[in-house]
């Protein structure tokens, strides 16, 4: 449970803005004008919010039901968190 929250709520948000971040550095990408790092940030925190994907991939992953119920546990408390937060 703990790995899926952190997963969803911290996992998004450093991979998403780093990778931004990264590609701006390497001229791969352009930041837009009149825009900042912080904007980038905030999207990924916003992207923390989906949960469908998350949910699907821990079905996948764990068959046995009690674990199941954990992963749906965590999925919510990482997607809430992300709510919260933005």
């Amino acid at each position: 449970m703990i790995g899926v929250f952190l997963g969803l709520f911290l996992g998004k948000q450093l991979g998403i803005t780093l990778s931004s971040y990264i590609a701006i550095k390497l001229k791969w990408a352009a930041l837009p004008p009149d825009s900042s790092f912080i904007f980038i940030y905030i999207a990924s925190v916003f992207a923390g919010i989906g949960f469908t994907m998350s949910l699907f991939i821990g079905f996948l992953a764990f068959p046995i039901s009690i674990l199941q119920n954990l992963v749906k546990m965590g999925v919510i408390a990482g997607s809430l968190s992300c709510v919260v937060m933005a």
